[in-house]
């Protein structure tokens, strides 16, 4: 054995992989995939391998006997090119188990990949149904012939048509194929496979299989050869006769099977391009549909032997043109023919709906010819929409109804819409009687609409009788078992069923019979009623010659009117329903008043000439209905009550319902020994609309010092929502606990004036998608439940109060603190002068309201240009010592705790610290700004700080030039008498200097001079030296007199010690007395006047 890697999908093996098998159908045999997946997942564009397919794949190539391995990669490769191919497209998979089902049954097996061909254009696909061994064609492409074609060749083998395919979008579509003006005929000499009979007989079959495919056919609306039809025998129908009724052999040996079939209707614009004449023309051959079947043909849809919808079929058959059946079942199958049961099988949940659209084409039913059974099979609908009969029997035949099954049949026309009898004549043979019957199992349904006149056609919408006398029916029957609903009208005016004679029957059992009047409209209130007919039997016993002959009732009821002929009623039917309790809207424990409707059933009003479905209207019960309705409230109150005139059933109530228990009703139709009693009872469950009671705090309030929200007796199990200043978004706040409690801790103290409103939210769910939320309850309602209203609110029967809102109260104290300054100047502040600081610390809060200030301390950062005096340090009026206060030279900095010192402050209340302050030299033509600072702490231990600042006096500090200082005494000494002049220059000066003192600063100061007054001249006690008082300035000598005179000045300014600049030989006072005044002995005194004078 010899392994290698596949390197190409091309070396001349074709490989495909079936998952849904264990087999690898072609060259190669997989011997170990055997996945369970019937479709591939895919991501982007890329299939993803199921989980559990193999990492290594062996295959046997037949041709070699070698045993091939794909490793993982390659497996993957090749299970995208079969994914790209359609072998594994999503139509295949769905379809996979009933197709093969499909061909296990008949004894074959579908068509392989080996027998598989891919067709993109018209020369492809005939060469691929000529070529026998071709068991499948693929479209990869829509097929178009275009005419001008002779071509004859009939297939023998069976063959598979696939047209699906996956579109970019994602979508499954199918390809068109058209065939213009040939068709795919069908061989007698079939070679598919071969079936075994219940007689063991074996016999040659082939099955057409055609799926997912746009059919069309450019076949003008008058037949011609070659195109009667897009499948089958060419032969036509006109040859048929009584005596010749079989055709030709080329499709009884054929099962056609058709799936997602619809015809192109792009060419049919023009009157004369009526598209395809037939699908099929399959005589005595059984045909088999599923999926959606949409077809619209010139003639007949089909001819064919059987017809066979699969569970869940959707076939949409319309005639366009010609006075034609939709489905003919042209011949009398035989034993042999794959057509042979003769039948028509509705399968479970189908729907098929006939319709042939001329109003003219009155002469054909719906489905005509030899079948022999039909069955409308569980929950499946039959619809008929034609202008002839709906349904007729022309040969012995039976149509049964299932359970939950539905027959709708419509004729526009003035004829019978269901006959018993062949309007045909001599083409069917004459004088022959057919028994026939209808059989309405318990549970379905049948409605006959018609608008039948007294004409040839019928003279009644169900017509026991043929185009002649002699073709009517006999022993045949209408049979209404028990059926879910019945409604057989006749709006032309005459009567709704004629049975003729011949021992005809209509059988009713177990239902409702509401009967019209001929003069009666059929939409008014019925003439005759009778609840729950166990047994209805009327026979006509006659010769058929006439209507409703020589009529046999037999029933179980007293009170039906026997004695009434058949004629005599235009309308039967029976609503054979429970009456409903219809409730009027939701109701919620916001309500006291109560309203339901009490419905009796549905009764047809017409079709929907799309569908064929039936178009029902509502029965309401009314004061003359013999109903009667119970309702149980949530508290278990019962009350019974009657309809009114409109069906409506109403109750009030003194006390609001219980959210999510129900309220019920159960309404009774009819007499006691024989009525229809509500089941299940009407329930509808009281929906929650109502908000939770409104939290209230458990102290009422909320503050600036507030942190933890509580409150008690609050609906458990409720959210806590908080807006804050009505904002939107709402903060989370926790769920009320079992007890009723529940607390919530704020993140931060709210502001005074702030608003706190509360939500509460039940959490009672959602309410149903379709009720409709008035804009009374659109603010209130959440995604989980009901809330609080902003404002109150009446809903309904009820008041909601609103969500309680708080705003934030202020009980925190409110620390100021002021500051004020006092100038020993006045109004100005100068060099020197003392400014007295008081400092107040208030408590801001009103008295009303407690709080209190704690750990209060006063910072005050003295600037530079101030000397503290800290013994005038005082706090409230008392002196502070050293060690209550802390002052730091360094930074000019006291700290004051006030609280320590003197407590903490109550709403209210202040303290007042004062201290005096000499302003310096520094200070001048400078503003002292000084700052304090006041901290505090309120309850919430929140910190709380203020400043407060003050000016200097005036604004800049003033500077001054003032004499400073001068000598206390200028002493000469003691002088000797020698006869002559006496001169001192060098006295002695006891006491200060004289000085100037100049704080202007640079930018201000201006010139300045000393004068020198003497203001008592030299005296002793008996003399006085008038002149002797000099002064030396510079080189002046100057006498000092009482005229003053400059002894100094200063041109710019500033500070000047003038004493400090005299010498004995220099400036300076000095004395002078001459000789004649020197004899003048004694002690002298004198006084010089110092004075300063500035310029401007």
């Amino acid at each position: 054995m010899r392994k290698k890697r596949i390197k190409s999908f091309l070396s001349g093996l074709i490989v495909a992989i079936t998952l849904s098998q264990t087999i690898l159908s072609g060259c190669l045999t997989n011997q170990v995939a055997n996945a369970e997946e019937t479709t591939a997942p895919s991501v982007g564009n890329e299939v993803v391998l199921p989980e559990d397919f193999p990492s290594e794949v062996n295959l046997l190539d037949d041709n070699s006997n070698e045993e091939l391995t794909v490793l993982e990669e390659e497996s993957n490769q090749i299970y995208q090119k079969a994914i790209a191919e359609n072998y594994i497209a999503s139509s295949e998979m769905q379809q996979d188990t009933a197709t093969v089902a499909y061909y296990t049954a008949k004894g074959a097996t579908p068509a392989t990949v080996l027998e598989t061909v891919e067709v993109a254009n018209w020369g492809e696909f005939r060469a691929a149904y000529e070529n026998e061994n071709v068991e499948k064609i693929k479209l990869i492409a829509d097929i178009y012939q275009t005419g001008g074609l002779s071509w004859s060749y009939e297939r023998k083998n069976s063959l598979e048509i696939d047209g699906a395919y996956l579109a970019s979008d994602g979508n499954q579509k199918r390809h068109i194929l058209s065939l213009y003006d040939v068709m795919l005929r069908t061989s007698t000499n079939v070679s598919g496979f071969q079936e075994t009979l219940e007689d063991g007989t074996l016999i040659n079959r082939s099955i057409f299989y055609m799926h997912d495919v746009s059919i069309a056919q450019n076949g003008d609306r008058v037949e011609s050869i070659g195109r009667y039809a897009f499948i089958g025998d060419e032969d036509f129908h006109s040859n048929i006769t009584a005596t010749n009724p079989s055709k030709a052999n080329s499709t009884r040996n054929w099962y056609f099977r058709f799936g997602n079939i619809d015809t192109d209707t792009d060419e049919n614009t023009e009157a004369k391009n009526h598209g395809m004449g037939r699908l099929l023309i399959g005589y005595q051959a059984e045909v088999t549909l599923y999926g959606e079947i949409r077809l619209s043909t010139t003639a007949e849809n089909f001819y064919l032997g059987s017809l066979i919808l699969e569970d869940g079929t959707n076939y949409h058959g319309t005639v366009e043109y010609s006075n034609y059946s939709i489905v003919w079942f042209v011949t009398n199958s035989v034993a042999t023919d794959t057509g042979a049961k003769k039948e028509m099988i509705l399968g479970k949940n189908s729907n098929l709906y006939l319709h042939n659209v001329r109003d003219s084409a009155d002469y054909y039913p719906a489905v005509f010819g030899w079948y022999q059974n039909a069955v409308i099979g569980e929950g499946a609908t039959f619809s008929s929409n034609m202008p002839g009969n709906a349904w007729r029997f022309d040969f012995d035949g039976h149509l049964t109804v299932e359970k939950d099954a539905t027959m709708n049949l419509l004729s526009r026309g003035d004829g019978a819409v269901v006959q018993y009898g062949s309007r045909l004549g001599a083409i069917l043979a004459s004088n022959r009687r057919i028994t026939a019957s209808i059989n309405v199992k318990p549970g379905g349904s049948f409605y006959v609409f018609g608008n039948t006149g007294e004409t040839g056609l019928g003279s009644a919408s169900v017509y026991f009788g043929a185009s002649s006398t002699s073709d009517n029916a006999q022993a045949s029957s209408l049979i209404l078992d028990n059926p879910k609903a019945f409604d057989i009208r006749n709006t032309g005016g005459n009567r709704a069923i004629d049975l003729r004679g011949y021992n005809n029957y209509l059988q009713i059992i177990n239902s409702d019979i509401d009967l019209w009047y001929s003069s009666v409209n059929c939409t008014d209130p019925s003439s005759e009623s009778v609840t729950k007919q166990n047994n209805l039997k009327i026979t006509a016993t006659g010769s058929g010659t006439g209507i409703n002959q020589n009529l046999q009732v037999e029933t179980s009821s007293a009170s039906f009117p026997a004695g009434e002929s058949l004629s005599t009623y235009r309308r039967l039917a029976g609503l054979n329903s429970t009456p409903t309790t219809i409730w009027k809207e939701y109701y919620t424990d916001a309500d006291l008043e109560f309203t339901a409707r009490v419905k009796l059933g549905d009764t047809p009003i017409g079709y929907n000439q799309s569908t064929g479905a039936v178009i029902t209207e509502p029965i309401y019960a009314s004061t003359k209905s013999d109903v009667s309705t119970t309702i149980t409230d949530t508290h278990g109150d019962v009350v019974t009550l009657k309809p009114d005139d409109q069906g409506y059933v109403s109750f009030s109530d003194t006390v609001f319902q219980t959210a999510g228990k129900n309220i019920s009703g159960q309404s009774i139709r009819g007499p006691e020994d024989s009525h229809w009693v509500e089941e299940p009872l009407a329930i509808t469950e009281i929906l929650d609309v109502t908000p939770p009671e409104p939290l209230q705090l458990t102290n009422g309030k909320v503050t600036n010092l507030t942190k933890k929200l509580s409150a008690t007796g609050v609906e458990a199990g409720a959210s806590v929502y908080l807006s804050i200043d009505e904002s939107s978004s709402l903060i989370a706040a926790g769920t009320v606990t079992s007890d009723g409690s529940w607390q919530f801790e704020l993140t931060d103290y709210l502001a005074a004036g702030q608003t706190v409103r509360i939500y509460l939210d039940d959490n009672s769910g959602s309410l149903p998608a379709d009720f409709v939320i008035s804009e009374d309850l659109s603010d209130t309602r959440s995604a989980t439940g009901n809330r609080n209203f902003v404002k109150a609110t009446t809903y309904r029967d009820a008041e909601f109060k609103a969500a309680p809102i708080y705003v934030v109260e202020d009980v925190k104290p409110t620390l100021n603190v002021s500051k004020t300054v006092v100038s020993s100047g006045g109004d100005t502040t100068s060099v020197g002068d003392t400014l007295t600081y008081t400092i107040e610390v208030t408590n801001n809060q009103v008295t009303t309201v407690e709080s209190i200030l704690k750990n209060i301390k006063v910072v005050d950062s003295l600037p530079s240009q101030l000397t503290i005096d800290l013994t005038s340090i005082k706090l409230n009026g008392e002196k502070l010592k050293a060690e209550q206060f802390e002052y730091q030279p360094a930074t000019g900095k006291l700290t004051v705790d006030i609280s320590d010192l003197a407590g903490d402050l109550n709403s209210g209340e202040k303290a007042v610290l004062t201290f005096a302050t000499l302003v310096e030299k520094s200070a001048y033509n400078q503003i002292i700004t000084n700052t304090v600072k006041a901290e505090a702490e309120n309850l919430a231990n929140e910190k709380l700080s203020a400043t407060a600042s003050v000016e200097s006096p005036g604004g800049e500090v003033l500077g001054t030039v003032m004499l400073l200082s001068a000598p206390a005494s200028i002493d000469f000494g003691e002088i000797k008498y020698q006869g002559k002049e006496v001169l001192v220059n060098n006295p002695t000066i006891t006491g200060e200097a004289l000085e100037v003192s100049d704080t202007r600063g640079v930018s201000g100061q201006t010139k300045w001079e000393i004068k020198a007054t003497v203001s008592q001249p030299l005296t002793s006690t008996t003399d006085v030296l008038t002149n002797a008082l000099h002064y030396q300035y510079g080189n002046q000598n100057l006498q000092l007199s009482e005229a003053a005179q400059i002894v100094y000045s200063k041109d710019s300014g500033g500070d000047q010690d003038i004493s400090s600049q005299w010498s004995e030989t220099g400036d300076g006072p000095k004395l002078a007395i001459t000789a004649a005044e020197a004899s003048k002995l004694g002690n002298y005194n004198g006084t010089i006047t110092w004075t300063l004078e500035i310029s401007p």
